[in-house]
């Protein structure tokens, strides 16, 4: 049952199965909605362009130093510096103004990065967005950004504060003052929004720091970026 409803509701298959035999008439028609290669419904369909963007994002950072990558001094945050992974929130942050506590199904962090070199270096959260738009704009993807964010400081706040300090890739011990970058990642327009860059945020000793970061591809390539990030 499980399977026929996640069909129909991502594909408009209305064939239902119920444990069919593969020799059944359900099954045949299954199969020859199937073999049509249909797309996704728009909803999901826009869903699976925004993990395109990041992982072609992740792919750009994760490059070595040098005149192939378009932003220097970035890494993006990998399990045991291998495996790419979404830092997953107990918040539901999509709607701002109903920021919620939604347990497992919370949302996640689009991207975790690192930025700058040696002591100065940053972890940045990252909100990314499929487009540039009046009706999801860069103000919004901050603000989305910040609630992950906040929740990342009171993660680096709490008794296994140090332990995620680690995991998140520093090497150094826990500062006594955390500064967060939050960031707005999406393609560039031309009247992309810096409004708030270099806007700080203190919550008691620690700080978010505000940033965009706007970028242009070329199959499915980053090839330039307009960014408030210190490189």
């Amino acid at each position: 049952k499980e399977f026929d409803e996640k069909n129909k509701k991502y594909f408009g298959c209305n064939v239902n199965l119920n444990d069919s035999e593969w020799r059944s008439n359900e099954a045949s028609k299954f199969r020859r909605y199937f073999s049509g290669n249909p797309k996704r419904l728009d909803e999901f369909e826009r869903k699976n362009e925004e993990h395109r963007i990041e992982s072609m994002l992740l792919t750009e950072f994760s490059k070595k130093s040098g005149k192939d990558k378009v932003l220097c001094n970035i890494q993006p945050v990998k399990l045991a510096g291998i495996a790419r992974f979404p830092m997953k929130t107990p918040l539901t942050a999509s709607k701002i103004k109903d920021i919620a506590y939604s347990s497992s199904y919370g949302g996640g962090v689009d991207i975790l990065s690192r930025i700058g070199s040696g002591n100065s270096t940053k972890l940045c959260i990252m909100e990314v967005k499929d487009e540039n738009v009046s009706g999801e704009p860069p103000a919004k993807a901050i603000q989305q950004g910040l609630a992950y964010a906040t929740f990342i400081r009171e993660l680096l706040r709490s008794k296994s504060g140090k332990e995620w300090w680690k995991i998140f890739g520093f090497s150094g011990k826990l500062p006594e003052q955390i500064e967060l970058y939050v960031a707005c990642v999406m393609p560039s327009v031309n009247n992309n929004d810096t409004s708030f860059k270099d806007i700080i945020i203190p919550v008691e000793q620690d700080s978010f720091h505000l940033h965009y970061l706007y970028f242009q591809e070329k199959n499915n390539s980053i090839v330039d970026v307009v960014t408030s990030l210190k490189q």
